[in-house]
């Protein structure tokens, strides 16, 4: 299955694919992977959920395996839509960019009701998942982690309230 294949593409630490990707065309792929999802169209009402993209970045660069970090980034943008199912106020995604020294840091922002400091510890352990239902593997944010972190010496870190929602900060070697 794709899922074992991914996972022993990790084990095998390959960094031939590593090449300089346009910030604006990642995130517009992985929002398209998030619009086409079928669970998030079908089980998530996707379509109610806003989404202002202000990342601009147009010929800004990040040094990366393109396809895993779609795929991370789809896992996290997956994160957040499942954030705001229930929630009674306009469900909303930001999703800003800024530079960092060497690294382009990609911003994902939802209003949803945040998570917990005890959630946010092991938010990237494999298989856990504070989700409820057989389809939560605990594995969308892992290998997130993995690929940013491991894969290409990048930061994935998290920040809640429970007012404000929660935001994954996404760092990347520039290229």
């Amino acid at each position: 299955s794709d899922l074992i294949q991914r996972m022993l593409s990790f084990t095998r630490n390959e960094t031939s694919g590593k090449q300089p990707n346009r910030v604006c065309d990642l995130l517009d792929a992985a929002l398209d992977l998030a619009k086409t999802d079928y669970e998030l169209k079908k089980e998530y009402e996707l379509q109610r959920i806003l989404i202002v993209n202000r990342a601009g970045a147009e010929e800004t660069r990040l040094f990366c395996e393109k396809n895993n970090v779609l795929q991370a980034l789809f896992n996290i943008l997956k994160n957040a839509v499942q954030a705001l199912d229930g929630i009674e106020t306009e469900p909303r995604i930001d999703i800003g960019f800024s530079i960092h020294g060497k690294f382009g840091q990609i911003d994902i922002s939802d209003n949803g009701p945040g998570v917990s400091e005890a959630v946010r510890a092991c938010m990237f352990d494999p298989f856990y998942s504070a989700k409820q239902g057989e389809r939560h593997t605990g594995l969308g944010l892992s290998l997130s982690y993995h690929t940013i972190v491991t894969d290409h010496g990048g930061q994935l870190k998290v920040s809640s309230n429970h007012t404000l929602g929660t935001t994954v900060h996404i760092r990347l070697p520039l290229a």
